[in-house]
């Protein structure tokens, strides 16, 4: 992952990554028990990195990362108690997904830096999310102690379960919480989205003996969808004489009881029209 350790920035380094980072951590609630002014800080630290040690990995491939991103700038109200993939999880994408701001230790400073990873977890009835950063970025400018974690993390929001979430920019940007939203909503749709499971240092599965390895790749899938011509009034079938694509766009869906809860449905691009005319226009398709 870095320059330091060797670790690349790539899935089979996620599990030694985390581990290195809980080593770390936890010497650093150490040193907050020793002193009376920092005691009271260590229950609350100590449960943030229990969330760490037991959330499920993942790792967003380029293109799926690249549908998170633009996906999200479209994203309708959804509700996280209807996407939320596992209650504690920590998803790395393959290229940062935006910034965010981060507080520079011992001082009053922040400083925008990129989203290379993203942790969340749930308590009680609502989800905490945090945006992290690889220190290697920086290296030369942090003191040993901290130039030892492999990520710096900062919490940037929180949702709560059941209520739906508003499509949010940042900056005039979209929200890292919204791509966030987005993966969540695409990662459940097995047409749009293949999950597979790896473990480290092996391009086979993960063990059960070493469950802890396990890294959930998530890629996009090659798919090609033909769309119809629709209905005329009165429910005959119209028929168009072009051809063109339809972008990639959200479709609402409730779940849950009383439908009470959003979970949209994203629909990959596709082309509609006379199979035999020529196509308007071109579009970019995400491919895996």
């Amino acid at each position: 992952m870095s320059r330091r350790t060797g670790l690349p920035w790539a899935p089979t380094s996620l599990p030694p990554l985390r581990r290195q980072w809980c080593h770390v951590l936890n010497e650093g609630i150490d040193r907050l028990r020793e002193q009376p002014a920092t005691a009271a800080l260590a229950p609350q630290a100590e449960e943030d990195l229990a969330g760490i040690a037991k959330s499920v990995l993942f790792w967003a491939a380029r293109d799926m990362t690249d549908l998170a991103v633009a996906a999200a700038a479209s994203l309708p109200e959804w509700s996280p108690a209807a996407a939320i993939p596992e209650e504690f999880g920590l998803i790395a994408w393959a290229k940062p997904v935006g910034t965010f701001d981060w507080p520079v230790p011992g001082s009053a400073e922040r400083v925008r830096m990129p989203v290379d990873a993203m942790t969340w977890g749930v308590r009680d009835s609502s989800v905490g999310v945090s945006c992290a950063f690889r220190t290697d970025r920086i290296a030369g400018q942090l003191n040993p102690g901290l130039a030892r974690l492999p990520l710096m993390a900062h919490p940037i929001g929180m949702w709560d379960l059941e209520e739906p979430v508003d499509h949010r920019l940042d900056d005039g940007a979209v929200s890292p919480m919204s791509v966030l939203g987005a993966a969540w909503l695409l990662m459940g749709q097995v047409r749009i989205v293949e999950t597979r499971t790896s473990a480290a240092g092996s391009a086979g599965h993960a063990t059960t003996r070493d469950a802890s390895a396990a890294v959930s790749l998530i890629e996009v899938r090659r798919a090609a969808r033909v769309g119809s011509d629709g209905e005329g009034p009165g429910g005959k079938r119209r028929r168009s004489d072009k051809r063109w694509w339809v972008t990639g766009h959200w479709r609402d869906a409730r779940v849950g009881p009383k439908r009470s809860l959003r979970r949209p449905v994203w629909i990959s691009p596709y082309i509609k029209g006379d199979p035999e005319a020529e196509l308007s226009e071109r579009v970019t398709v995400l491919r895996g």
